[in-house]
């Protein structure tokens, strides 16, 4: 047993002792039905009768790191499968210079396929779209051909499982400069594909893929649907008569980069079936060889079933706005395609009689318009936007509620001018939420929500409309303790219903990363410094409950360490399933006996769950208790009693400014890394990695 481990136990000994005395640490798990295990894998110290799993191949011959220069994960909605993209190249059939790979859970532990299907060879698979169970993809390949000069791109659309077999779609071509070759091609793209990989949309700078694109300006995308019951492409940005609704070319979802760029969750283009499609298009109308004028407002529009086309951001009949026309910027719809929303400044309904920035909803059954941020009496000029210049909304999956910020009072609970709102879509009932923030992610079934305000997260749960922090400790705000991993693993280039959760159904689990010490087993230094680009090196992963989950009875929630303390190197969450179950992080501790290099893994940090490690690896007793994930010898609490603060303090306009600034700077660092990263891997792959970014 080494120091660190030495240090550990007895820390975390202590504490359980003085938290049992004290009456305030909730009852140790000792009738887990995979007790047997979590006590030879020294498990014992995770709530909720939980036990890792390694996710990612038990020896992956790596010497680079797994995620630290590519953080591209994703978690199915189960939990049961999790989507990797790293420079580090292991198991079957792995894309040159990398893999890029989904992992399933079976009976016996974690396995990997390949996207790359056997006897691919130097053809690179790069995916652009997913379904929500990531058993489904659309991608992209590229052959290259060098002619003098230059190169010849051959690019082939394929739909199909991971590993094959696919479906091509289409075809393009393009030439390029061997110096243009890493500073970015991006002619052709998917945009989403249907949940059952049978409808795909594909955005083409080609405009002879289909009859009547040829009236598009050349630098503008056209948006191409193919169907797998007919087999061919057919124009998505037209008519319903047939003719195109912009000369200037259309994008899938929104045309604003900024919105592009905030890599919010639920977005969703396109329905799951794929018979509703939302687009904008410019109102402009350009000649052949200039896009200079295509700036004019955008528009939202709904292709139906590829024979109907629906202006979703027109006024409501009978409204006139005598100003004209203003940019219709969509934000999000349900994956059944019924609920959509978008922000615009035209008057688009009769309660709206200003220019300030509204949010509103259409819904694709009734074809009825929605002013959501119009208040509780109706006329209320709300503007969308939080002080932190944030454009970001969070919704259930079907819809029936809606989170928000607005820098007006709509409601009158609200105790000042600006706060975060929920809105009932059946009934259109606002409520008061709490003071300036960013909603990050709702639960699946929008009972609770999970945002920053300042610099820490706090929960927020309909069951009894109460804010608690889940970052703070002992009730005081730490202040750099937001989930860092936040703007690092929620979804960036799966822009149609592949949605990663920050917190679990009915809001009974949050999951987070931070470089503070929340409970006494946390011994990670937190002036190691800031590692890499993605996560720094005292960072740890933590859990919060709600009171009555598990065995947590303080009425703020329980806090609890998932990762371990003594990596050296830190540790980042990276996804969880819609109801909690299974929790993701990466990790260079060896956690298990199957680990067996010493490269950063992806772990599942699971209920009721762990796997026996085989028989080629020998483990018995004390032998079984890694380095990095020991347990004392007797168990831990499963947390530190917990007190939150409740509301935060309205931060002011200017200082959410500022953070705000500070976060776009640092999302722009990672974004600069990612993009070193696409260039390395398009001077092995010939692409620039898909992404909403677009």
């Amino acid at each position: 047993m080494n120091v660190r481990r030495s240090i550990w136990t007895l820390l975390t000994s202590i504490g359980a002792l003085a938290w049992m005395l004290m009456g305030s640490a909730p009852a140790l798990a000792g009738s887990c039905p995979n007790e047997q295990l979590r006590s030879e894998q020294g498990d014992q110290h995770l709530p909720d009768c939980r036990a890792y799993e390694l996710v990612t191949p038990s020896d992956k011959g790596a010497t680079t790191p797994l995620l630290v220069q590519s953080p591209r994960t994703n978690v199915a909605v189960d939990g049961s499968r999790v989507y990797l993209r790293s420079f580090s190249s292991f198991g079957e059939n792995p894309r040159p210079g990398g893999v890029s790979a989904v992992m399933s859970r079976t009976a016996s532990g974690w396995t990997l396929m390949s996207l790359q299907p056997p006897g691919a060879g130097e053809t690179t698979y790069e995916p652009d779209a997913a379904n929500p169970e990531l058993t489904m993809f659309g991608a992209e390949t590229v052959v290259h051909k060098q002619l003098f000069g230059s190169f010849l791109l051959e690019h082939a659309f394929v739909v199909g499982p991971p590993g094959g077999p696919y479906t091509t779609i289409a075809t393009t071509t393009s030439e390029v400069e061997n110096s243009s070759l890493s500073s970015g091609i991006e002619e052709d793209f998917l945009s989403g594909i249907s949940e059952d990989g049978s409808r795909a949309v594909l955005a083409s700078k080609n405009h002879t893929l289909a009859q009547g694109a040829a009236g598009t300006v050349r630098f503008a995308h056209d948006l191409y649907e193919w169907s797998q019951t007919t087999g061919t492409l057919q124009l998505v940005n037209v008519t319903s008569a047939g003719s195109l609704v912009s000369s200037c070319g259309a994008e899938m979802g929104t045309s604003n980069p900024k919105l592009r760029d905030a890599e919010a969750p639920f977005v969703n283009p396109m329905s799951s079936d794929g018979s509703k499609l939302f687009f904008t298009a410019p109102d402009g109308v350009e000649s052949q060889n200039s896009a200079a004028s295509c700036q004019e407002p955008h528009r939202l529009y709904m292709r139906v079933d590829g024979r109907e086309t629906v202006e979703i951001s027109a006024p409501e009949p009978g409204v006139v706005d005598p100003t004209g026309s203003h940019n219709a910027e969509f934000l999000g719809a349900t994956l059944d395609g019924t609920h959509v929303w978008f922000m615009s400044e035209g008057e688009l309904t009769a309660d709206d009689t200003g220019h300030a920035l509204q949010l509103y909803e259409y819904n694709t059954v009734t074809r009825k318009l929605v002013r959501v941020s119009r208040g509780e009496m109706g006329t209320t000029e709300g503007g969308f936007l939080d002080p932190a210049g944030e454009f970001v909304i969070s919704f259930s999956e079907d819809g029936s509620i809606l989170y928000f910020s607005s820098v007006s009072k709509l409601t009158a609970s609200a105790p000042n001018g600006a706060g975060i709102y929920r809105y009932d879509t059946a009934t259109g009932a606002l409520h008061y939420v709490g003071p300036p923030g960013i909603p990050l992610s709702s639960s699946r079934d929008g009972d609770a929500l999970v945002y920053q305000s300042g610099e820490d997260i706090f929960r927020y749960s309909t069951a009894d409309e109460r804010v608690i922090c889940v970052s703070c400790r002992a009730g005081v705000a730490l202040g750099g303790a937001p989930l860092e991993s936040a703007e690092i693993f929620t979804t960036e280039f799966f822009g149609n219903g592949v949605v990663d959760y920050l917190i679990a159904n009915g809001g009974n689990y949050v999951f987070f990363t931070t470089t503070h010490a929340l409970v006494p087993q946390d011994t990670t230094d937190e002036n190691v410094g800031t590692g890499n680009s993605h996560y720094v090196s005292a960072s740890d992963v933590y859990e919060w409950e709600s009171q009555g989950t598990g065995s947590c009875t303080n009425a703020e929630g329980c806090v609890s360490l998932i990762s371990v303390p003594d990596s050296g190197k830190g540790s980042r969450f990276i996804g969880m399933s819609a109801d909690g179950r299974d929790a993701f992080f990466e990790t260079y501790s060896a956690l298990v006996p199957q680990d067996q290099d010493t490269v950063a893994d992806i772990y599942d940090v699971r209920i009721d769950g762990g796997f026996p490690a085989p028989s080629s690896v020998p483990c018995s007793g004390e032998g079984c208790r890694l380095v990095g994930g020991a347990a004392p010898v007797f168990g831990t609490p499963q947390s530190v009693a917990f007190e939150g603060a409740g509301n935060p303090p309205a931060a002011s306009p200017e200082k959410m400014t500022v953070k705000h600034k500070t976060k776009v700077k640092k999302k722009k660092r990672k974004k600069k890394a990612r993009k070193s990263h696409k260039a390395s891997h398009r001077s092995v792959g010939g692409r620039k990695a898909s992404g909403r970014g677009r």
